[in-house]
């Protein structure tokens, strides 16, 4: 995770569970799968979220956000997600199955 002050970064997770709208602010603190990051920008691609999460080559993964009622919407290598609009509690990251046959 990224050196910060805290009283600058958004916990967008945190938010979200509240049911508050997320400001728009310069830092971000997201969840993938169990571990933090701070990004810098309110919208991030599902490629973006793999390379954060150390999952190379993003081809082989699929990412979900997962919302604030619990239901998984997936994204897109090059979707990007809008933190403030979306209400996204967090990022789920899966292997892509392999579909031999």
């Amino acid at each position: 995770m990224d050196n910060v002050d805290n009283q600058d970064v958004i916990d967008v997770e945190a938010y979200v569970k509240e049911g508050k709208p997320i400001p728009h602010v310069a830092n971000y603190r997201i969840r993938i799968g169990t571990q933090y990051f701070v990004v810098h920008s309110p919208t991030i691609t599902g490629r973006q979220i793999l390379k954060l999460a150390g999952k190379e080559p993003p081809e082989d993964y699929e990412v979900f956000q997962k919302l604030r009622h619990g239901q998984l919407e997936p994204v897109g290598l090059d979707q990007e997600v809008d933190l403030q609009v979306h209400g996204v509690e967090r990022f789920v990251v899966q292997p892509l199955e392999n579909k031999d046959g």
